[in-house]
């Protein structure tokens, strides 16, 4: 079995993403751009991944996938992706700068030698400027060199909201997180697909930079969602007979189901990697094991996560309002609270019912119910997180 926290080795592992996978690679390789959706840590690099691995193993397109939740300036962003096109791609940008002379021969000189060297993760403070100074020729030659490139390159940008927050909070200004958005709606106009992979809400982050959503116009989006009953089943049933288990039982599998609060892929795997050190399926062995290695490990890769999250995207009477909706969510009979349920939990914090709900909902904190007005909780492990946290 893979390590749970690296990227598939093989297309086996994703029988149960394969619809998503599949949407994903099909709207790329008709020259459409999508945005993908979820929490951390639950498969969105992995599908990227394994897009990229499709896409190439066919021979339709060269995939550049760039990794910038960590990067902290435009300079690391253009770099990485200049490292990452075919070198047929980089031939043409130098042809292009050479007969444009949009760009000074000693920065391309420059970038040139530190894309040789693989060296991206920190420019000078000098290069930094310049690329920004230069971002729109940089941007240009791009645009007009890349689409003509066979097979087509595709851009996968994971995580492209964190980049954007560091750009923020390293002092970039909003026109110049706006021109980024821009050159990346520029580029698709221009016949470059691209997946862009996201764990906070970049709606939400961009109506918080006072940006446009029009930035993201014609991109189709897609939600890493829980595994179905049958498929989690499944999906587990796999994992049993790659370790040759034989102590499982169909009643072992059910039971360890039953204990997660969530089917996501990245759960079950979690809980099958403690369980798989005995071969034993009995329910107390399983509810033992649960208590105390599996949900210790998931509650600490997520509630952090669910902590981040609310204390970055919700500030002041913000925040109390919206731990009073949840806090009231938890302590309601049924699993969904009304909007006048919402409303007496929001009495007195001067809070915007419909504003705070939409906020709630991009966040992935709660989710409406469908066929009424009503919400619930997103995932049953906000829930937990909730409880965890005195509610």
């Amino acid at each position: 079995m893979r390590n749970l926290s690296g990227p598939p080795v093989s297309g086996d592992d994703f029988v149960f993403r394969d619809r998503e996978v599949s949407y994903a690679e099909k709207m790329l390789l008709d020259g459409n751009s999508v945005l993908l959706f979820g929490l951390r840590r639950l498969g969105k690099t992995s599908v990227l991944h394994e897009v990229k691995r499709r896409i190439e193993a066919a021979g339709k397109g060269h995939c550049c996938l760039l990794d910038v939740q960590d990067h902290e300036s435009a300079s690391q962003f253009f770099l990485e992706l200049l490292n990452a096109l075919p070198k047929a791609s980089r031939s043409s940008l130098d042809a292009w700068f050479g007969q444009a002379k949009t760009l000074p021969n000693r920065i391309w000189s420059t970038i040139q030698k530190r894309v040789t060297k693989g060296s991206f993760g920190g420019a000078s403070i000098e290069l930094d400027k310049e690329l920004v100074d230069y971002w729109q020729p940089l941007a240009e030659a791009i645009e007009r060199t890349i689409p003509q490139i066979r097979p087509p390159v595709i851009l996968l940008i994971d995580e492209l909201p964190f980049f954007l927050e560091n750009l923020r909070d390293r002092d970039y200004t909003l026109p110049q997180i706006n021109q980024i958005l821009a050159t990346l709606r520029a580029w698709r106009n221009a016949g470059i697909p691209m997946a862009i992979a996201g764990s906070i809400s970049i709606d939400q982050l961009l109506e918080d930079l006072g940006l446009s959503n029009l930035l993201l116009n014609n991109v189709s989006r897609l939600e890493l969602r829980p595994l179905k009953r049958a498929e989690a089943e499944a999906f587990l049933q796999q994992l049993v007979a790659s370790e040759k288990l034989r102590n499982w039982t169909p009643d072992t599998i059910r039971h360890v189901l039953d204990r997660l609060d969530d089917l996501f892929p990245f759960f079950i795997q979690c809980a099958f990697s403690h369980l798989r050190v005995e071969d034993r399926g009995d329910a107390a062995y399983v509810d033992g094991v649960f208590h105390d290695n599996i949900e210790p490990d998931l509650h600490r890769a997520f509630f952090s996560q669910f902590d981040d999250r609310l204390q970055r995207r919700f500030d002041g009477n913000d925040r109390q309002a919206a731990e009073r909706v949840m806090n009231a969510l938890v302590r309601a009979e049924a699993d969904r609270l009304t909007l006048d349920e919402v409303d007496r939990a929001l009495e007195g914090t001067g809070a915007d019912r419909g504003a705070l709900l939409r906020r709630l909902t991009l966040q992935q904190f709660l989710a409406p119910v469908s066929g009424s007005a009503d919400y619930a909780f997103a995932f049953n492990l906000i829930r937990r997180w909730r409880l965890a946290r005195g509610a």
